[in-house]
């Protein structure tokens, strides 16, 4: 009896009331109480949810009271107190209230039709409830991230799940009225596209899209080829073959496919439709946003009720907690240590990274330090690619989202894998090989791809943490021609600088010497890109430098300060090895990283968060330098290039309406 239909039957041809269906304590009172009985849920209530709400009090009530064989005039305000008293045992006190709403405003109906002399209801009191925060569930900026990163795009639904997620999360919107969306309340106006939204009490709302919401729906369209049906709903369900059909998509179709997704990506079980919604109002308000404006783009009455949705305190108030110690035993005291530490590395994960990755990497970096033997050469290029890939692997496995990692399979398939290609990439470019491989060397070499292989194997099947971090790995976003430009500037940069060198009469600042034939230069710089790709700084060092470090620092500061952080850490991350002679830390390369380090920012906001844009623009930066000179004419380019990305990008400016890592697929934006 949850509905209108299973209470009330209307017959077709004259609209006659009827008393089946209708429940026995009304329909033995006589034909005005059924009448007055059907008018309330037909006439005097419009919200198909209130309705089907008040419905389910009313067939409850009336089940409860005509057990007692007590008719309808007997009803008295002590036998509703009883059963609002036996109710509140059962109910939580929101439900006890609004059950007893239902039976005040049903009595008065019946009242004001002469059916009741007087309304049982109204003198009843319901328990006291004092509402200050809500008690709709939150997702953080990362573990939305985590939801939309498990989603699969490559299906019609994943990208009509995904569209739906982003449109709840941008917009504040109801899952009511997401789905009575039809195709044209998506419609462009001026140079933006709006959402028009059919809320509860007959209010239309229209809001701005949000660019990343405009993409989801964009690229949803596309693929449903629905954009020409305007009068058909936006968001659909599907057939048994998995293929879209012309039936609107209903709202507790939605919350099983929300409950489905956030079990894929091992998010509380109390995931909702409406978390979107406070996700969505509490995040804006972490970056700064007006509670009044937060009020605007939900379509709330009063900013009380927007306040409920606010969990920006939240922080705060475990911060506090936090400051109550009482000490331990000390076996006890260890255990709790180690909470501490992950508590810490979860609040602080860019400072944890760094200071992970630099003991990591400077412990292995000693013994070449001190010896300068062959065997410590190698250990440099541990130190090298392990601190930033281990150092990102550890902090992001602190994860506090509860997740089952992956099948055992998917991991080891993709990790064996790559370790044999390492391994083989590894051993046909040491020079170390060609000199005969001693068991250490062995050992060594098998550690090193190791690496590679560990990265790769989480992207695909580690930690649900990891996994976040890493996805991107495994899916690459955004447009293919920021891969392409990744690939193409360092060589477009080093050799534009030597014809203007040339041009200029500068110094070349160093002569590589390379094969004249082309044909011949084809095959080493292959082997040394692939060379560099894994181990020489490109998937091992941006794993952490800009697949994990940057998108926690751009959470909390400007595009602008977030890449000269990563650049400065990155810089005192070499310095050991520059004090050592293995690594030159001229003014070239201070000046020339320093630019560059933008290029790096911006080619992962603009492909969503694509780590692999910043892997090959390593790779290749690394392998341009082996073959082509170095001049000051490419570090003019490379300035002009960085201004224009700070000015034309406005990277000075942190956006206040959006945090980095909630943006769908994207992990960064500007």
């Amino acid at each position: 009896m949850g509905s209108l239909p299973s209470i009330i039957t209307i017959p077709a041809g004259p609209l006659q009331p009827t008393a089946r269906n209708v429940p026995a304590l009304f329909a033995d009172a006589g034909s005005d109480a059924v009448r007055r009985f059907i008018e309330f849920f037909t006439a005097n209530i419009r919200n198909r949810n209130t309705r089907a709400a008040y419905a389910f009090a009313a067939a409850r009530f009336a089940r409860w009271y005509g057990g007692r064989g007590i008719s309808l005039a007997q009803l008295t305000p002590v036998i509703v107190a009883a059963y609002i008293e036996e109710l509140g045992q059962r109910l939580d006190k929101p439900s006890v209230k609004q059950h007893l709403a239902a039976l005040r405003m049903l009595f008065d109906y019946l009242v004001t039709g002469q059916v009741m002399p007087t309304n049982p209801a109204y003198a009843v009191r319901g328990p006291k409830h004092v509402v200050k925060t809500g008690r709709t569930p939150v997702l953080t900026a990362e573990e939305t991230r985590i939801l939309l990163d498990h989603i699969d795009v490559n299906t019609i639904a994943g990208l009509r799940d995904r569209a739906i997620i982003g449109v709840m999360v941008y917009s504040f919107a109801r899952v009511g009225a997401v789905v009575t969306m039809n195709v044209e309340d998506y419609f462009q106006e001026g140079k933006r596209w709006w959402f028009r939204l059919h809320e509860k009490g007959g209010k239309r709302h229209e809001v701005p899209a949000h660019h990343n919401a405009e993409a989801y729906v964009d690229t949803y369209l596309t693929a449903a080829h629905i954009a020409d049906d305007r009068k058909g709903p936006l968001f659909r369900s599907l057939s048994r073959e998995r293929c879209l059909i012309e039936r609107r998509l209903h709202r507790l179709e939605v919350l099983a496919m929300i409950k489905r997704r956030a079990r894929q990506a091992g998010l509380p079980p109390t995931t909702c439709c409406h978390t979107f919604r406070a996700t969505g109002i509490t995040t804006y308000l972490q970056n700064g946003g007006a509670i009044e404006h937060a009020q605007q783009i939900a379509n709330h009455e009063s900013p009380r009720t927007t306040k409920l949705y606010d969990r920006t305190s939240d922080a705060i108030n475990l911060d506090e907690i936090e400051r109550i110690i009482i000490w331990l035993s000390s076996q006890a005291a260890r255990g709790d240590h180690m909470n501490l530490i992950a508590v810490w590395i979860r609040r602080k994960p860019a400072v944890a990274f760094y200071i992970i990755c630099s003991a990591i990497s400077w412990t292995l970096w000693l013994p070449a330090i001190l010896t300068r033997a062959q065997l410590a050469e190698l250990m440099v290029a541990v130190g090298v690619i392990g601190g930033p890939a281990l150092a990102c692997l550890l902090v992001a496995r602190t994860d506090p989202t509860p997740a089952k990692n992956g099948r055992p399979l998917s991991f080891w398939v993709p990790f064996i894998t790559s370790w044999i290609v390492s391994g083989l990439v590894l051993a046909a470019n040491s020079p170390a090989t060609s000199a005969g491989a001693s068991p250490a060397l062995l050992v060594i070499f098998a550690g090193l791809a190791l690496i590679p292989a560990l990265v790769i194997g989480s992207a695909v099947s580690g930690p649900s943490g990891v996994r976040s971090a890493l996805s991107s790995l495994v899916r690459p976003r955004g447009w293919w021609g920021w891969y392409v430009l990744a690939v193409v500037w360092p060589l477009a940069s080093r050799l534009g600088g030597v014809w203007v060198s040339k041009q200029l009469g500068w110094e070349l600042l160093s002569s590589p010497q390379v094969p004249a034939n082309v044909q011949e230069l084809a095959g080493p710089i292959l082997v040394s890109f692939l060379y560099t790709l894994l181990y020489a700084g490109g998937l091992n060092e941006e794993t952490g430098w800009t697949g994990f470090a940057l998108p926690r620092l751009l959470a909390g500061f400007s595009p602008l300060i977030a890449t000269i952080v990563v650049w400065a850490l990155w810089i005192l991350w070499h310095v050991p090895l520059h004090l050592s002679g293995y690594f030159n830390l001229s003014l070239h390369v201070l000046v020339g990283s320093f630019f560059s380090r933008f290029l790096f920012t911006y080619l992962f906001i603009r492909s969503s968060g694509g780590l692999w844009t910043a892997i090959l623009l390593h790779t290749s930066a690394n392998v341009t330098s082996q073959f082509v000179p170095v001049t000051n004419a490419s570090l003019v380019l490379d300035a002009v290039v960085a201004l224009l990305i700070v000015v034309g990008g406005r990277m000075w400016r942190r956006p206040a309406q959006e945090s980095p890592a909630i943006l769908g697929e994207e992990s960064v934006v500007t």
